[in-house]
C-alpha cells in the first residue's frame, strides 16, 4: 500500500520525568515536562498538540495555595523559540475551620493548535513547559502525563 503524504499522521512526544520544587520564578527559568518533535511533509501543515497530566496535591495546612503557569513554546528549524500560549491552573482554598490534610488528583489537559508555514522536510520542535511554580502550606506531584501531536497537511 502506498503512503498518501497529505494523509494526517500522529507523532507521540517524549515526557520527562521531573521532581517539582515548592517555588520556582519567571527568572529561573522553565522545566520541560514533556517535547515534540514534528517532521512536515507539507509547506503550511496544522498541528493539532495534546499534552496531560494527573496532578497530585495535597493541602498541609491553613490558607494552601497552589499557583501554576504552563507554556508551549515552539522552535522552527533555524529558528528562535516563540512562545505560543500559557496556561494558568490555580488551588486556593479557605477552610473555616481546622481541617485535616487533604489529598486530591487532578487531572488537566492542554490543547493547541497550530498553523505553521515551513519548509517540507523540516523539524519543528514544541515544548510543554511548566514556568512559574508557587504553593503555600501545600505539594505537588506530577504523577503521569502524554503527549502528541496530529499533523494535517491540507
Amino acid at each position: 500500500m502506498k503512503h498518501d503524504p497529505y494523509m494526517p499522521y500522529i507523532t507521540c512526544g517524549k515526557v520527562s520525568e521531573n521532581t517539582l520544587p515548592v517555588h520556582r520564578s519567571v527568572n529561573e527559568g522553565p522545566i520541560v515536562l514533556a517535547e515534540l518533535k514534528v517532521h512536515s511533509r507539507h509547506p503550511q501543515p496544522h498541528v493539532l498538540l495534546n499534552y496531560s497530566q494527573n496532578l497530585s496535591y495535597q493541602v498541609l495546612g491553613e490558607n494552601p495555595e497552589i499557583q501554576l503557569t504552563y507554556q508551549l513554546v515552539k522552535t522552527p528549524y533555524k529558528g528562535d523559540p516563540v512562545l505560543l500560549e500559557t496556561w494558568n491552573f490555580g488551588v486556593s482554598l479557605v477552610f473555616p475551620a481546622n481541617v485535616s490534610d487533604l489529598n486530591t488528583v487532578e487531572p488537566l489537559v492542554l490543547n493547541y493548535c497550530d498553523h505553521t508555514d515551513i519548509t517540507p522536510q523540516t523539524q519543528i520542535h514544541y515544548s510543554f513547559q511548566l514556568s512559574e511554580i508557587k504553593t503555600n502550606h501545600s505539594s505537588i506531584e506530577v504523577l503521569s502525563q502524554t503527549a502528541s501531536a496530529i499533523i494535517l497537511n491540507v
